[in-house]
């Protein structure tokens, strides 16, 4: 065999290993696309719809409907219903751009009965600003392009004018559930109008995401991981309440132990505003806040959220339906079963003695800061105490909780004016708060039913020291 047919011969067991893997792609691309719809459909409110796929040697499409809303009696969602037509370039080298199991490029498909503005700004997505790559190895890479748009139209809730600028938002993840995530919006703003209720307005500039998480082992909504959001600047205003927020941060943190869920939550304002009505603005700076919240059974988390979201929909499914059709007190009664067996799942989480602390809100006003921690801690209940009619009761046998606080005597003058001096006299004689120097301290501790404020229980006089 010479040369030129050794080529030739190579060149043809490439094509048809080449071939080959695409053929095998394309078979093992609908089987883990249908897993994702699968899990998909699990989410109240979206049904997936008509989904159809066509495969050729390279590439194929899929097609279907996404469709939210409420779900009728017989199971099938009723709302908006968005179309969606895909194309799928198949490995090994999808769209010679990459190696991998396949990409895809959407197209979103709005029926005409949709607002104008809104199929307008949709009618300039391009199949690449919505593309997902997937790996042999079980990733999923997603990244979404957004142009900038303004939007103006009516909601069944009222008027809406929202306008944006361009966005870029990706996500990293494995079939396991593992999931990583980022996202930029330079600009944001809403206003909206809900009846007969004051026009509601939002403004954030600089927006940033990112995050990551792991779906739990044997759970579906419960999530470990850590998630950051930043946000430059923000104002929002109602009813004549205007607020101003500048280096906004907001951090989270879920880990799970044993089937006990710990959640961390940290927020940080570096400025704010708050003009209201009548009377002075109010300026902070400075502001943070962390919580924790300790041993949330799992299992019961997730059970709670199911009930929830059951209840959510079947009281959509209920305020959907016509009013001439449904008594009034009917209706009431009908929400109210929806969402009964929440409150007995809601009693098993103190099975498990749930912990939560504030370990610091601190912020500054007039140059002068304040900080405050509390925690409050659950001994153990039994299962008869739990769902008795003697909660209460046994709650305040089995609550520990200790609060301290030191603020500054001039943020009394914020409101009380040339009187701050006399009301810090007033809650140091009342045993309320003790002096140091130019701040009042005060610490508030509760157990076995008693509650007590800086030593002495609350209620009673302080005794002269």
């Amino acid at each position: 065999m010479n040369k030129k047919t050794g080529i030739a011969v190579a060149v043809v067991v490439l094509a048809g290993a080449w071939w080959a893997a695409a053929a095998y792609t394309s078979r093992h691309f609908e089987e883990t696309y249908r897993a994702q719809i699968a899990q998909l459909d699990k989410l109240p409110f979206v049904q997936v719809n008509d989904l159809k796929f066509a495969h050729g040697l390279t590439s194929g499409t899929v097609s279907g409907r996404v469709a939210l809303g409420c779900k009728g009696a017989d199971g099938q969602v009723q709302g908006v219903s968005v179309g969606l037509e895909q194309t799928v370039l198949y490995g090994p080298f999808p769209g010679w751009r990459s190696f991998g199991a396949a990409r895809t490029q959407t197209r979103v498909v709005l029926d005409d009965a949709a607002p104008a503005a809104l199929r307008a700004f949709v009618g300039q997505l391009q199949p690449q600003d919505l593309e997902t790559d997937y790996g042999y190895g079980g990733t999923v890479a997603t990244r979404v392009h957004l142009p900038a748009g303004h939007y103006v139209g009516e909601l069944p809730t009222g008027k809406l004018d929202a306008q944006w600028s361009e966005a870029r938002f990706e996500g990293h993840g494995r079939f396991d559930g593992a999931l990583d995530y980022s996202g930029k919006l330079a600009s944001f703003a809403m206003s909206q109008q809900i009846g007969p209720l004051p026009a509601q307005t939002v403004k954030y500039e600089g927006v940033a995401l990112q995050g990551e998480s792991v779906a739990a082992p044997g759970h579906f909504w419960l999530r470990t991981g850590h998630q950051t959001s930043t946000f430059a600047h923000g104002e929002t205003s109602t009813g004549g309440v205007a607020e101003t927020l500048d280096q906004i941060s907001v951090d989270s943190a879920v880990a799970l132990h044993d089937e006990l869920a710990d959640s961390d939550f940290g927020y940080h304002i570096g400025k704010m505003h708050l003009a209201l009505p009548t009377g002075q603005p109010v300026d902070v700076t400075k502001l943070d806040l962390q919580v924790k919240l300790k041993n949330l059974h799992a299992p019961t988390v997730e059970k709670l959220v199911d009930q929830v979201l059951d209840g959510v929909s079947a009281s959509c499914a209920i305020f959907t339906a016509d009013p001439a059709s449904v008594d009034p007190q009917a209706r009431a009664a009908a929400v109210t079963q929806a969402f009964a067996p929440i409150g007995v799942t809601a009693r098993e989480l103190l099975l498990h003695r749930p912990e939560l602390t504030l370990d610091k809100l601190g912020f500054e006003m007039n140059g002068k800061r304040g900080e405050f921690s509390a925690s409050a801690k659950l001994a153990g209940l039994d299962a008869a105490q739990v769902q008795g009619a003697a909660l209460l009761p046994a709650l305040m046998q089995a609550v520990s909780a200790q609060a301290s606080g030191r603020v500054p005597v001039a943020w009394l003058g914020q409101f009380a004016g040339a009187q701050a001096e006399g009301f810090a006299d007033q809650a140091v004689a009342g045993g309320m708060a003790k002096r140091d120097g130019d701040f009042l301290t005060s610490e508030f501790a509760f157990e076995k039913g008693v509650a007590r404020v800086n030593g002495h229980p609350l209620g009673q006089p302080a005794v002269a020291q």
